[in-house]
């Protein structure tokens, strides 16, 4: 089971998915978070996340100024083969 995040660069598709869009309910302005999502691979296969998949946004509006996406707890397919060049973690 494993965690990624990165820089998320949208499609001209997700300006549409984006207004369907409620943001969780925080208590600061930014950034916004939108739950209840669903990451895929290139190739069309389904990550299963026990922890969720989440966007965050700053910015706003039609065109935000940065979104990052975090998928928690990959368990499907297994972390090692969507990542074949990640780092290991150390004990210090």
């Amino acid at each position: 089971m494993g965690v990624a995040f990165g820089k998320f660069l949208p499609t001209k598709d997700f300006a549409l998915l984006r207004h369907k869009l409620t943001p969780v309910e925080n208590h600061t302005s930014e950034p916004r978070y939108f739950s209840g999502l669903s990451a895929w691979t290139e190739n069309g296969v389904e990550l299963i996340c026990s922890g969720g998949v989440a966007l965050a946004e700053w910015g706003g509006g039609d065109e935000p100024l940065q979104l990052e996406v975090s998928c928690l707890g990959i368990e499907q397919p297994p972390y090692d083969e969507l990542f074949t060049t990640r780092r290991e973690a150390h004990d210090l």
